[in-house]
């Protein structure tokens, strides 16, 4: 596993062997997001993956009432989007 020369502020990417970092950089793009941003609606087909570096995501569950319940919470930790991944 070679490793390094990744500078990235998410530690999942940090962590990853250069090579398949290397692999994947082609396809990251910085994006700013807004306080209150919605990534993914409810059933709707999913087709990025975040890589937070300074900010929480929140994931929101709907109740069957309408009401909502944050399930977790992604920092620069992780990832959102894994289902891209396994298509």
């Amino acid at each position: 596993m070679s490793k390094k020369n990744i500078n990235s502020e998410n530690q999942l990417l940090n962590n990853l062997p250069l090579s398949e970092y290397q692999r994947l950089l082609p396809h990251l793009q910085e994006v700013m997001l807004v306080s209150g941003s919605v990534l993914h609606e409810p059933y709707d087909a999913i087709n990025y993956a975040y890589f937070p570096v300074s900010a929480m995501i929140s994931l929101v569950s709907i109740m069957e009432d309408g009401s909502t319940t944050k399930i977790g919470l992604i920092g620069n930790e992780g990832m959102i989007g894994v289902p891209i991944f396994l298509a």
